[in-house]
């Protein structure tokens, strides 16, 4: 059977969400429980996220042995063997060529900034950039929206480089800043490339007009990445566009 996990974790806790050997990954806590439950099936996520970006709806994909068809029992034996800084929020049988990674249509990042400094207790989970230009900012989001080649938006991209922006939002909320980007896929660091140009459009190291030639490849800015922390993985969407 195959099966389709939702998940929600603590990216600071972990190297990114990919397995890796020596390294405390998110992944790696999945396939040690497995292992430990007899299912030795490939373990697929929607996608990586890197060291410290979090997710609340993230996704995978794995094929059960027929003794686990109850799902809710394997659900709730997953859940007490995860660490606190992972939660299962739900596993469902979906159809055998469900690929959580191929088959998604939409992906839902979210940054969040805070407009004062974090305190310590903040300061894994929101990101900080003091003085945002809220006018600057709302006009230069919109500059991402429509299909382009990134590669010079992106952290060390390689194959092809071409994505599409559905649509880009900026707003406050509270005392926070909230950053949406809705697209069907995203290069390694991308998004944080795209949150870095923000930034510094906003601080006046750059402008709007070095983001379109970065966008249409006229002229080449070295991207510089944000912080992980204020990054999130919201949603992973299968369907219709």
């Amino acid at each position: 059977m195959n099966a389709k996990l939702l998940f929600a974790y603590d990216g600071s806790r972990y190297f990114g969400s990919q397995s890796q050997k020596d390294k405390q990954a998110v992944a790696n806590e999945f396939l040690h429980i497995f292992a430990k439950l007899n299912i030795d099936s490939q373990f697929v996520l929607s996608g990586r996220t890197d060291r410290g970006v979090h997710a609340t709806r993230q996704v995978a994909n794995i094929s059960l042995p027929p003794y686990w068809s109850d799902l809710d029992k394997l659900s709730q034996t997953i859940q007490t063997m995860l660490p606190p800084s992972i939660e299962l929020k739900d596993i469902s049988k979906v159809p055998d060529d469900f690929h959580s990674r191929y088959s998604a249509t939409k992906r839902v990042y979210r940054y969040i900034v805070k407009k004062t400094k974090p305190s310590v207790y903040e300061s894994s989970y929101v990101g900080y950039e003091p003085n945002i230009d809220e006018q600057l900012v709302a006009e230069a989001i919109k500059e991402f929206v429509g299909i382009y080649d990134f590669e010079y938006l992106a952290k060390k991209p390689d194959g092809k480089t071409v994505r599409q922006i559905y649509s880009t939002k900026f707003y406050e909320y509270g005392e926070f800043y909230l950053f949406k980007f809705v697209g069907r896929s995203f290069l390694r660091g991308q998004v944080r490339c795209m949150m870095q140009f923000l930034f510094d459009i906003s601080s006046g190291k750059k402008t709007i007009k070095q983001l379109r030639d970065s966008l249409t490849k006229k002229s080449k800015h070295p991207p510089r990445l944000s912080p992980p922390n204020g990054l999130y993985l919201m949603k992973v969407i299968y369907g219709t566009i």
